[in-house]
């Protein structure tokens, strides 16, 4: 029944990973689009304004780029606390389970009672 536990838990970890670096790659890519469509926007609005000189554009580029970098760097940071979050959860898991297989071990001889709430305390109960 461990065993199978570990192996849930395991799999929905995978799971969780998975999903956050799937979200986390989308919300870049449209960061980066946005970023894209935001360069061809003021470029058009500078130029149908007759505000094309070089020096303007660079200067409006320049914000526009330090923005989708800022954007991006907050992404990461929010990818990064999520997959934190995530691996604590697992170590907390593990840490648990180990408590729970040292437990078992000093209380070997306590009967069933005991052994009842050991596995309520993996969180597993009887199944």
């Amino acid at each position: 029944m461990l065993d199978r536990q570990r192996a849930q838990q395991a799999k929905l970890m995978k799971q969780a990973r998975g999903q956050i670096a799937k979200t986390g790659a989308s919300r870049r890519r449209d960061i980066q689009e946005s970023g894209v469509r935001r360069q061809g926007q003021s470029q058009q609005s500078l130029i149908s304004r007759g505000l094309g000189n070089t020096t303007i554009q660079d200067s409006v580029k320049r914000g526009i780029d330090d923005s989708t970098t800022r954007s991006m760097t907050h992404q990461r940071d929010l990818e990064a606390g999520q997959m934190s979050g995530l691996y604590s959860r697992e170590a907390g898991m593990q840490l648990g389970e180990g408590q729970f297989q040292l437990g078992g071990v000093r209380n070997m001889s306590g009967g069933l009672d005991d052994y009842i709430r050991m596995l309520s305390q993996l969180g597993g109960g009887l199944s």
